[in-house]
């Protein structure tokens, strides 16, 4: 029997191709990949509603939900409120989803399911055990980095895309991210201390857009970004002057970019913190950023990931941040320097 080599070639390079062609349409991570707690941020464009937290709790659509953090995100999201959350996740890389009663709780229970498909795209079903609403969150969304990170969208968002055609939702504002925390077995307040750096990124305002008048242009979205100092104990301390006795400059450049506050962390790596801008130049010698009693306050849900430094230089966790006002809500990160 004779052997054409140029046969075997074709064949070859077809197999290759083919094999390649059948690698690229199948994903490589399973729900095994997802493992281990996940804390999460979550905000959606909607009716800003001025009552007190937690928002997106309030009206009929939210009642029987519980003060847990799964209930007041079920809630907000069947509210359709606009609003910012955070809290933890437990995945079990067997397609089930639990979760605390309270940050510091000890009742843990499974709120739901999840199922990474062929593509590497993800569906989760979350319910509120801990309240009476029975009605599950449905919600979808893609994962990054081999299990590193989830991001979730509304399913019903998606849906109504592949029915429209579109490539932007025509639905829900909703997205939250997941990110693995810190510490698996628990974050304390120590576990956060030094200076970061950080952005806040609205999503939505008080007024639409459409409605913003020149007497109104405080209604329109704008990012807020400054400097953080952890003291390790509870505190966002004032900023020392810049520069060193005897040099040119001993002030901040921008010193509204100072932020002061307090801050409190739970022990599955959520955590809270309320800070103001300073909004004044530091007074000359006492090498203290002065505080304005007039600044408004700004709160802020986080939870607490792993190092997000540049490689080289000692690492420091890393936050991922959402927050609401009356003004506005959305998400952020920060970063140590």
């Amino acid at each position: 029997m004779k052997f054409d080599c140029k046969m075997m070639l074709c064949l070859s390079s077809f197999g290759l191709l083919f094999s390649q062609v059948a690698q690229a349409q199948v994903c490589e991570i399973t729900n095994t990949a997802l493992n281990g707690p996940y804390g999460y941020i979550a905000s959606e464009l909607g009716t800003v509603v001025t009552t007190s937290p937690p928002p997106g709790t309030t009206g009929t659509a939210a009642s029987n939900y519980s003060g847990a953090n799964i209930g007041q995100l079920l809630a907000a999201m069947a509210a359709g409120n606009q609003f910012g959350l955070s809290g933890v996740l437990i995945f079990d890389g067997a397609g089930n989803i639990s979760a605390t009663s309270a940050p510091i709780g000890t009742v843990v229970a499974y709120v739901g399911k999840y199922n990474v498909n062929a593509d590497c795209s993800v569906s989760v079903s979350l319910t509120d055990v801990f309240g009476t609403n029975a009605s599950p969150g449905l919600l979808a969304g893609i994962v990054l980095g081999h299990g590193a990170e989830i991001d979730l969208v509304s399913a019903s968002s998606l849906q109504a895309q592949a029915a429209t055609g579109t490539s932007h939702s025509t639905g829900s504002g909703l997205a939250i991210k997941l990110v693995k925390v810190l510490y698996q077995n628990g974050c304390l307040t120590s576990s956060l201390k030094g200076l970061y750096a950080f952005v806040l990124n609205p999503i939505a305002a008080t007024a639409p857009v459409a409605t913003v008048t020149a007497s109104t242009n405080s209604s329109q979205p704008s990012s807020t970004m400054g400097y953080l100092d952890f003291d390790g104990a509870g505190n966002i301390i004032p900023l020392p002057t810049m520069g060193l006795p005897g040099t040119i400059s001993t002030t901040p450049s921008f010193a509204t970019l100072a932020f002061t506050g307090s801050y409190a962390v739970n022990l599955d790596c959520s955590a809270t913190m309320t800070i103001s801008n300073s909004g004044t130049a530091p007074t000359a010698g006492a090498g203290t950023m002065n505080t304005s009693s007039g600044s408004p306050s700004i709160t802020v849900n986080f939870v607490i990931t792993p190092s997000q430094g540049a490689s080289g230089f000692p690492q420091s966790p890393g936050l991922s941040l959402s927050f609401y006002t009356a003004d506005g809500a959305g998400s952020g990160y920060a970063v140590a320097q």
